[in-house]
């Protein structure tokens, strides 16, 4: 098969790492696969990280540009390449592809956070989780296929059983944006936890970095938070096993590829009881939950891990297991693949 990716940016985030992942390995197949790149500024070490097996192609638009010669250009690229399937990671970016006969239209949808607006104009579609395919279909009328997002748990580095450190080493992963991601939940959390002993790092940069930086100090715990913005991913995977606890405090989540990665590294976890993380942690079974956007629940269960880890461990080793069997991604590709294939041969 043909396979083309399109994408408008590759900055660090979990659709970006994990289109990375995914055609790292459909590129090692007999699949021709080519990655479309429509906006510049992009992210140097994770371009870097697609295979050279993959054709990548970068149309340089400036983000937000309404010049019509990129969407051009990017059809005549489109036409070039003759694809089977047009696999799009991006909703607007429908709006730009003419779509051509025998061409398979697939958009993937990796969030819950907007209408599907153009890429309503996709043939198929795929959705990250069982809770973006309900969202989809409660919200759109629009059927869609389960492939959840996979990782490389291979290269994941597992916690060993030892004690708790002083002081706790916690971690949160994701885009700095406070009305998705929650973090400033957290930091209230951990600032109510007047005994606690604790130091949090915060990976990933966006939007509300500053606010965060402002809360923590105003909050009276800034020396305890530290900032790492975009920490290179085989980085994180060597050093995830160093943490103690992995928070999850989002109001919004898809699915939450850092919760796999952090589970994958036998991590005691904490999420937001949302239908996307609770698909990583098996409906509870690996992990404890709170009520999303309840700063005092999440503190009782950072409390509940505190005072029993050595049972948040057992439950967090028997989850990276899981994770393992459930979301490595070469279970993932292989289902993507099952799914080209059938749309290509209706």
């Amino acid at each position: 098969m043909n396979i083309v990716h399109v994408i408008f940016n590759m900055r660090p985030g979990g659709m970006e790492h994990f289109l990375s992942d995914l055609v790292d390995i459909q590129s090692s197949s007999d699949d021709n696969v080519s990655v479309i790149v429509v906006n510049r500024d992009n992210d140097d070490k994770l371009m870097n990280r697609i295979s050279s097996r993959c054709n990548v192609i970068e149309i340089n638009r400036t983000e937000g540009s309404f010049n019509p010669w990129y969407a051009i250009k990017l059809n005549r690229i489109l036409g070039q390449l003759t694809p089977d399937v047009v696999n799009v990671h991006c909703r607007r970016l429908m709006g730009m592809i003419v779509k051509r006969k025998k061409v398979r239209y697939v958009f993937t949808c990796h969030d819950m956070l907007e209408p599907l607006g153009f890429a309503s104009r996709a043939d198929y579609f795929i959705s990250v989780s069982e809770a973006v395919a309900g969202w989809m279909k409660e919200s759109f009328g629009v059927e869609s296929e389960v492939i959840n997002n996979g990782i490389q748990t291979d290269e994941i580095k597992k916690r060993c059983d030892r004690p708790l450190g002083n002081p706790i080493k916690l971690v949160t992963i994701a885009r700095l944006d406070h009305t998705v991601k929650g973090q400033h939940i957290l930091l209230e959390a951990l600032a109510s936890m007047r005994c606690l002993d604790f130091c949090l790092d915060l990976i990933g940069d966006g939007p509300s970095r500053v606010y965060i930086e402002k809360l923590a100090e105003g909050l009276g715990i800034g020396s305890r938070v530290r900032f790492m913005l975009n920490v290179e991913r085989r980085e994180l995977y060597g050093r995830l096993n160093q943490y103690d606890i992995f928070i999850l405090p989002s109001l919004n989540e898809a699915f939450s590829i850092a919760l796999a990665e952090a589970l994958a590294a036998s991590l005691p976890v904490i999420v937001s009881n949302l239908d996307g993380p609770m698909t990583v942690i098996d409906k509870g079974d690996y992990g404890l939950v709170f009520t999303p956007g309840d700063s005092h629940d999440l503190a009782c269960k950072i409390s509940e891990i505190v005072n029993n880890y050595s049972l948040a461990f057992s439950r967090a080793r028997h989850g990276s297991e899981f994770v393992k069997l459930s979301f490595d991604i070469t279970r993932t590709t292989a289902r993507y693949r099952q799914f080209y294939k059938k749309i290509v041969c209706s």
